[in-house]
């Protein structure tokens, strides 16, 4: 009897190690799995913040050439208008607005109606500009200032057409008095114009260096 009882615990035991070792198996699987999965996990995230650095250095270096780009295109444009700003006292480096006006009345008692003649090329010249700045292509950011100057070129030119227009009329003869008013609408914008004119270059040089540094 004893011995068939320890046959028959020697079975069981025998019967229950498939079991045992499947349970042990599953086990092992699932403590590979998890740590796979910890692996696989950990690998994402740092493959995630490789590629947000990569993007933000893109970025950044897409900035640099675009404020660069924009610096250079402006500088450009005013290179290839240097002709013509040279037959347009307006558009001619000035160191004041008291000067610039004394110099248009100057040459406005000087000349009289012949003085459109003079303004002329000044017409030309601020066309061409404004028509240049609103096809250049800019960062967001100063997209106003580009904007704003443009404006303030539209606006001189308007003013100056307004004087123009009275010298030209036959029908009118040249009087300062009368012409006093169209000189101060063009001093003024003129006035806008310059300081419009160094900001937009002074804020796209200094974002051009700022983001060279970076």
């Amino acid at each position: 009897m004893q011995t068939n009882a320890a046959g028959a615990t020697r079975d069981e035991q025998h019967s229950l190690a498939p079991i045992q070792l499947e349970a042990s198996f599953r086990r092992d699987l699932a403590s590979i799995k998890r740590g796979q999965g910890r692996r696989l996990a950990l690998a994402l995230i740092g493959s995630l913040v490789a590629m947000a650095g990569l993007l933000l250095w893109m970025k950044s270096s897409d900035g640099r050439s675009g404020y660069a780009a924009a610096a250079q295109r402006l500088d450009s444009l005013y290179a290839q208008q240097e002709a013509a700003f040279a037959d347009c006292t307006l558009l001619q480096p000035i160191a004041s607005k008291q000067e610039l006006r004394t110099a248009i009345e100057a040459s406005s008692q000087h000349l009289g109606k012949a003085y459109e003649k003079q303004l002329a090329p000044c017409t030309r010249a601020l066309v061409i500009l404004e028509r240049q700045l609103a096809e250049m292509d800019v960062p967001i950011s100063m997209g106003h200032r580009v904007e704003g100057l443009r404006h303030a070129t539209g606006a001189l030119n308007r003013a100056v057409g307004r004087y123009r227009s009275y010298l030209f009329d036959p029908n009118r003869a040249y009087d300062f008095t009368t012409a006093t008013p169209h000189i101060d609408n063009v001093v003024v914008a003129w006035n806008n114009y310059d300081i419009q004119r160094h900001n937009t270059f002074n804020a796209l040089h200094a974002a051009t260096q700022a983001r060279s540094v970076k």
